[in-house]
């Protein structure tokens, strides 16, 4: 059974929520159909050769039983609609008022097998032939009508380019975390390090306090001018964390 037969027979005025019966989810499995459609306002939902369910919040893209598909919130009148490459049949979902919910499509597993995708240097290698002088001759494509192979190229080097594009907002996306990442160790040690120099100063203080401190209780009566000797401490203590008050 053929997508195009499966919509004619199992998916005319779909409801929502009723949208695939039991009967028809298994005959869709058992010819190699997936059927996706849409629920609620952040899931897609997939029945027959394939049974899952897909976070979609706002659409995005999402490979479904091999096929890349892209998963659109909102357009065309629809709140869900899908669009895919391989070869499909489509079919509409209504609401409880009978306005227009979703856009579904129906494909073949087969089909998907069928169907060859090129990869970046292949995509390269034919668009050189048609930029060369010898043209067509050796070309993959020179069995293809020019039509054809310049609709084919055409979106060929479209999904290069934005390949290319995800790659680079990615590593972008990348770098900028690291630069973050490597902005916050650098305040971490510019902290540690001042952190540790306060430390150090409260310590001499401290020290030429206690110091201080030992004279006045057991040397006082025993030095003729313990005030000078204090005083000295005061001098050495300044001199070493002075500077670095003044700096702060």
């Amino acid at each position: 059974m053929t997508p195009n037969e499966f919509v004619k027979l199992y998916m005319q005025n779909c409801q929502y929520r009723k949208e695939l019966s039991l009967m028809a989810a298994a005959i869709a499995e058992e010819n190699g159909l997936v059927v996706v459609f849409g629920a609620s306002d952040d899931l897609c939902e997939i029945r027959g050769a394939e049974d899952d369910e897909i976070d979609c919040f706002d659409g995005g893209e999402a490979t479904i039983a091999g096929a890349k598909v892209k998963i659109n919130w909102c357009k065309d009148g629809y709140s869900w609609t899908y669009d895919t490459d391989v070869p499909h049949e489509c079919f509409d979902v209504y609401d409880t008022d009978g306005e227009k919910y979703c856009r579904g499509i129906v494909f073949s597993i087969s089909d998907m097998k069928a169907k060859t995708f090129m990869s970046d240097d292949e995509i390269i290698k034919i668009f050189k032939h048609c930029t060369s002088i010898d043209g067509c001759t050796g070309c993959p494509n020179s069995n293809k009508s020019v039509k054809q192979c310049i609709g084919e190229m055409s979106k060929n080097i479209l999904d290069i380019i934005n390949r290319q594009n995800s790659k680079i907002e990615s590593l972008q996306e990348r770098l900028d975390i690291a630069d973050e990442e490597t902005q916050l160790a650098h305040k971490a040690n510019i902290t540690y390090i001042c952190e540790c120099e306060q430390n150090r100063l409260k310590s001499l203080k401290k020290l030429g306090e206690d110091i201080k401190a030992e004279i006045t209780a057991y040397l006082y009566d025993a030095v003729p001018f313990p005030s000078v000797i204090t005083d000295k401490i005061d001098e050495l203590v300044n001199k070493a964390v002075g500077r670095k008050e003044k700096a702060e």
